[in-house]
C-alpha cells in the first residue's frame, strides 16, 4: 500500500493564537487576534458550505475543522485521510 505524502506543514491555529497572547507584551494584540479568529471562523463556516476538497484539506491543515484537531473529541484521523485523498483526486482533475 502506498503511503500518502503530506502536503506541507500543519498549524494548530487556536494554540498558535493562544501562545502568542500568553507572552508578555502581547496584550495589545488581543483585539486584532480576536478579530482574526472571528474571521477565520467565518471562513471555516463558508468552507463547509462550499465543500471543496482542496479547501477542506487546507482548513484541516489549519485545524479549523474539529475533525482535524487532536485535542477535540470529534478528532477523526480516518476522515482526515479521506479528506487528503479527495483533495489529491481533485487536484489531478
Amino acid at each position: 500500500m502506498r503511503k500518502a505524502k503530506r502536503k506541507g506543514w500543519n498549524v494548530h491555529t487556536s494554540r498558535l493564537l493562544s501562545e502568542v497572547l500568553s507572552n508578555p507584551g502581547t496584550s495589545a494584540m488581543l483585539v486584532p487576534l480576536t478579530i482574526f479568529r472571528n474571521l477565520l471562523t467565518a471562513v471555516g463556516e463558508r468552507a463547509i458550505q462550499l465543500n471543496d476538497p482542496q479547501l477542506n484539506l487546507l482548513m484541516c491543515r489549519l485545524t479549523l475543522y474539529s475533525v482535524a484537531d487532536p485535542e477535540c473529541p470529534k478528532y477523526d484521523p480516518k476522515l482526515l485521510k479521506e479528506v487528503e485523498r479527495l483533495a489529491d483526486k481533485a487536484s489531478k482533475m
